[in-house]
């Protein structure tokens, strides 16, 4: 077994977020000097302006008037929303400059993240839920302690898939007999690298344990049922050799508890709710695949 903990902070650079992005999160910018800056950061950059201004016309957002300027997605969607848009191109940008022979890992990895990122937002609102949109960064970023294994360490993927396959472990239960820790508390240390808020990397480091005892086990909950959905419709990257049913996993009994309405009607009733509102909304996810 070998431990990375030390070898883990010589890394200074897994996968470098821009300061402006690393500013938005960190939500120092507000009022009208934010919005500028924002509105600045996306006009420099022709492919990023395009994308979101057709992502603030999608259904994803069921805006009736168009919107046809980069200040206008910001009025209309909200400077919080628009950054997680930049947020989302940045951080694809971004992993597809690593290393080309994790090219399609990190390409099922990226697809499973967005994928969960989007169902993660459908299940909020589905349960009413006022997050201010921290599910959606939260559901993108939950795995990206994988990059860090695939990035530095990339022998640990083949190898821990072959362990999920022919010893039955989780792909977290692998990862810790082979490095004395996971892609959870990785991901964390990744997230305070990049000095993201605690609900963030909370979710980094819970996603494989929400009934923990926090301020943040229902967001993590949320990208928790989001992740296993991902997993049962072919879009996750083989976290067990056979997907966990949600309502086996602890997110369901934190959700339940939290919210009385989901046992008022079978699990399959909620998941296909959840499955026609992802699928109709397959064009936001495509703008960013």
């Amino acid at each position: 077994m070998q431990d990375i903990r030390s070898e883990i902070q010589k890394i200074n650079e897994i996968i470098p977020i821009p300061s402006t992005v690393t500013l938005i999160l960190s939500r120092s910018m507000q009022g009208e000097m934010a919005n500028s800056k924002l509105i600045q950061l996306v006009d420099s950059d022709s492919v990023l302006t395009a994308l979101v201004l057709r992502a603030a016309n999608s259904a994803f957002y069921s805006i009736r008037a168009g919107v046809a300027t980069v200040s206008h997605a910001v009025t209309m969607l909200g400077y919080t929303e628009v950054s997680r848009l930049v947020l989302t191109y940045e951080l694809r940008q971004r992993i597809f400059t690593l290393d080309p022979q994790q090219r399609d890992f990190l390409n099922r990895l990226w697809l499973h993240s967005l994928c969960t990122a989007t169902t993660a937002r459908i299940i909020a609102r589905y349960l009413r839920l006022s997050t201010g949109g921290e599910e959606f960064t939260a559901g993108l970023l939950h795995d990206m302690g994988k990059i860090v294994l695939a990035q530095h360490y990339s022998f640990s993927r083949l190898k821990v898939r072959e362990m999920v396959e022919e010893l039955f472990l989780s792909d977290l239960e692998a990862e810790r007999q082979l490095f004395a820790m996971g892609h959870d508390e990785i991901g964390e240390y990744l997230g305070q690298n990049w000095r993201l808020p605690a609900v963030i990397t909370d979710t980094m480091r819970y996603h494989h344990d929400p009934a923990f005892d926090g301020p943040h086990r229902i967001i993590t909950s949320i990208v928790r049922t989001a992740d296993l959905l991902a997993e049962q419709w072919n879009l996750g990257i083989t976290e067990r050799s056979t997907p966990v049913p949600v309502p086996e996993d602890p997110c369901w009994s934190v959700l339940t508890e939290q919210f009385p309405v989901l046992t008022e009607e079978p699990f399959e009733t909620f998941e296909e709710s959840v499955r026609m509102e992802f699928e109709n909304n397959l064009a936001f996810s495509e703008l960013f695949s």
